[in-house]
């Protein structure tokens, strides 16, 4: 194996598997001096030269290109928080996930939480849902963001034995955004007036930030005339509204504080 100087040869995992055919099959994961996973995109830093009565084939699938192709058997990997300004309020496993793994999880209480799962069967997905973390914000905490960050991630294919799948943790920068569902004007009431408010975003107006956010009350990513219906069934008392929970639709990494 030839690599260039981002490539420690002897953290590196090489894997030949001969299928009986006639060829043989060689799995290249490349490895930095430090030990961090350096693909994919290093298609072109590792070349496989063969001797002997070996012969390369006429094309050579690296795996350097973000397809790889284990399923995944089984993960660990821990969430940091910062616990003075968020707690952990629940954990749900995806429903694929539910089916035929074991999961389990630890919230130290001190910003940590730990989960590691163990599957009977392989999963795969682009993106692969595994779990479903639900976060409170503390109402006095005086900061208008935080970060989430995911470390010590190991990854693990059904593969006899068992074969480590390339993953790096990721850090993410949490906007917080204060005020009440369903106040669409953010006086800091929910009446009539958040009502003609969302009739007139349902008209083809556009939402502002905070309107995205609080007035879409049914969560499709939309403010309109069936968001003007449950502010109208909260006000008169018929239904509460529920809450704001942000789905993708919405916004990727804002939560609410309700004053």
């Amino acid at each position: 194996m030839a690599v260039d100087t981002d490539v420690d040869p002897l953290d590196s995992v090489v894997v030949v598997v001969d299928p009986g055919d006639g060829t043989y099959v060689v799995s290249v994961i490349p490895y930095d001096d430090f030990g961090n996973f350096i693909g994919p995109g290093f298609a072109d830093s590792v070349t496989v030269n063969t001797t002997g009565t070996l012969g390369p084939s006429s094309s050579v699938d690296d795996d350097l290109d973000g397809s790889y192709p284990h399923n995944l058997d089984g993960d660990q990997f821990a969430l940091r928080y910062d616990p003075a300004v968020v707690s952990i309020l629940s954990l749900e496993w995806a429903l694929p996930i539910q089916k035929d793994c074991l999961g389990v999880e630890h919230d130290d209480g001190e910003g940590k939480l730990n989960i590691a799962l163990a599957c009977s069967s392989g999963h795969s997905g682009s993106p692969l849902e595994l779990v479903s973390v639900t976060l409170k914000t503390d109402k006095n905490a005086k900061v208008d963001s935080f970060f989430l960050k995911i470390e010590d991630v190991l990854l693990g294919s059904g593969d006899a034995p068992p074969m480590t799948i390339p993953g790096v943790g990721e850090s993410v920068c949490i906007g917080i955004l204060e005020g009440i569902c369903g106040d669409a004007n953010g006086d800091g009431e929910v009446n009539i007036l958040d009502v003609i408010i969302d009739l007139q975003l349902s008209g083809g107006g556009t939402p502002n930030e905070s309107q995205r956010i609080l007035a879409d009350l049914n969560r499709d990513g939309k403010v309109n005339v069936l968001d003007a219906v449950i502010t109208f069934q909260h006000i008169v008392g018929l239904a509460p509204i529920n809450g704001c929970d942000v789905t993708d639709t919405q916004s990727i990494g804002t939560v609410v504080i309700t004053k």
